[in-house]
């Protein structure tokens, strides 16, 4: 019998680190690249995420409400009859927990049928799919929901289950929102009007705009990032969301929480212990001050004085206004001996020099000044729940 030879084809070899991205890799690299390692390199398992779950069901619940063959709004009890159909109970912790959680949806979801039905459209694009091409750098996304105004402005919405509500800038300045305006233009031709987080939790859309130039920094940080990656640069890097990360166990900046313990803890860790319970007393006594501080500038104000004094002392009010000279007329006044006394770098206004437009000869001067240096502090992190 002859053998059967399937000629198959060969499999692709795996992408070259950093050649392919997303808008929650990218946010990962930023926020840890250990962090990004651990996730999308080594491919370490995650634990059930019941936030994440939560966020997900909602989503889905909302893309199946909003895909109809017809512009008029379905009832409240489809759209909650969707959120049970894509429910994934496995995915919390114990029943009290599941239960905490779908109530709470289902009362998200009734909030926003309430504001959004009367105003109800289909959009030209629902959990619509996408990649681009940055420079051989392969960038891909998935955008929640598109409408199209009647006055033909386009809007592009993601859905976010954050309890608060960011500050208007970070919407201007969002990376998500700056990916989704480049592929919309790369893909489709379209550059989106407004650009809308929408907040299900506190039911309030937040939106900003993007403009041509704004795409060309995204693709400039896009390109940085990779670079970092094929670089190999994974350092962990202590952030505020350090408290729930899946991988402290591996992470040397948690090395002392989890490896074994050392016969030098013995004597550190009293000293440790009593840092930390001091430092949250000073912080706790410093917000304190900050809150009553008002009230003591008012009486004084109100009745002209300046000295208020109490048990074991007196409050003191004074300004700290004082004199202060023009640059430039100081240039003027100083030969340039005298003024070398006087001349101070700021390290900051440097920095901004190299990210805008200089000469290449004074660039590369400047960069030859650069000195590394490290100065060690301290710094509290309190425990959080996870």
């Amino acid at each position: 019998m002859d053998e059967l030879i399937l000629d198959l084809p060969a499999a692709a070899p795996p992408a070259p680190p950093g050649s392919r991205l997303s808008y929650s890799s990218l946010s990962t690299y930023e926020t840890c690249g250990l962090q990004y390692k651990f996730r999308y390199l080594d491919k370490l398992p995650s634990r059930p995420s019941p936030i994440l779950s939560f966020g997900n069901s909602l989503h889905e619940a909302l893309r199946r409400w909003y895909n109809q063959p017809v512009p008029v709004p379905p009832p409240v009890e489809e759209m909650l009859a969707h959120l049970d159909d894509v429910w994934d109970e496995s995915q919390f912790p114990n029943p009290a927990a599941n239960r905490s959680y779908k109530d709470h949806g289902r009362q998200v979801l009734t909030a926003f049928h309430q504001a959004n039905a009367p105003s109800f459209q289909i959009p030209v694009a629902l959990e619509q799919r996408f990649e681009i091409d940055v420079e051989g750098v392969k960038v891909s996304g998935v955008i929640d929901r598109m409408d199209r105004h009647p006055d033909g402005t386009y809007e592009i919405i993601d859905y976010k289950t954050n309890r608060r509500l960011p500050p208007l800038s970070r919407i201007e300045q969002d990376l998500q929102l700056s990916i989704y305006y480049m592929a919309a233009w790369e893909v489709w031709g379209i550059r989106p009007d407004k650009l809308t987080l929408y907040f299900l939790l506190p039911g309030q859309p937040l939106s900003g705009i993007r403009t041509p130039q704004d795409a060309v920094a995204v693709r400039e940080r896009i390109l940085r990032v990779a670079e970092q990656i094929r670089g190999g640069n994974f350092a962990p890097r202590d952030n505020p969301l350090c408290n729930w990360c899946d991988f402290q166990p591996r992470c040397p900046l948690w090395s002392h929480q989890y490896g074994p313990p050392g016969d030098a803890d013995a004597g550190i860790q009293p000293l440790v212990d009593e840092w930390i319970g001091r430092k949250k007393r000073m912080l706790q006594d410093w917000r304190r001050l900050e809150e009553i501080a008002p009230a003591i500038h008012e009486h004084c104000e109100q009745n002209d004085l300046q000295r208020l004094f109490g048990k074991g002392g007196s409050v003191t009010r004074f300004s700290r206004a004082g004199d202060t000279f023009d640059p430039a007329a100081v240039r003027d006044a100083l030969t340039p001996d005298l003024l070398d006394r006087v001349l101070r770098i700021d390290d900051a206004a440097v920095g901004d020099l190299l990210a805008g437009d200089l000469p290449d000869e004074v660039r590369a001067r400047i960069e030859q000044a650069r000195v590394e240096r490290a100065v060690w502090a301290l710094r509290l992190r309190e425990d959080r729940k996870r």
